[in-house]
């Protein structure tokens, strides 16, 4: 009777290791299923967030450019307003120079509805 517990014995532990090895597998291939499919999504939001960056990227060198285009207008019209100022100092010399070179009695005024 011992020998026959043995042999059921020795049959339960062959079928839980089958069992066992059964289990693993099918937790083997649903790790693996789970693992393809968190890779794959993994993947996609990695594309995703690089297609983002790169329209980021464009926009950002469209804002430098236009930063720049600004400086340089601005730099343009300190030149100009710099040109002018200048200008206006040689007018103003020029207008000075002149008015002294004048007689004084040029310099007079006239009177309202006088004499021409």
């Amino acid at each position: 009777m011992a020998e026959i517990a043995a042999v059921v014995a020795v049959l339960v532990a062959l079928g839980a290791v089958w069992l066992a090895s059964h289990a693993n597998k099918h937790v083997d291939n649903s790790f693996d299923k789970y693992g393809k499919n968190l890779a794959k999504q993994v993947r996609e939001a990695q594309i995703m967030f690089e297609s983002k960056t790169d329209a980021l990227e464009s926009e950002i060198n469209g804002f430098s450019r236009d930063i720049e285009n600004i400086k340089q207008y601005e730099r343009d019209i300190a030149e100009k307003v710099h040109t002018l100022t200048q200008r206006v100092s040689v007018l103003e010399h020029d207008l000075k120079n002149m008015t002294e070179a004048l007689p004084p009695q040029l310099l007079q005024r006239r009177a309202k509805g006088g004499n021409r």
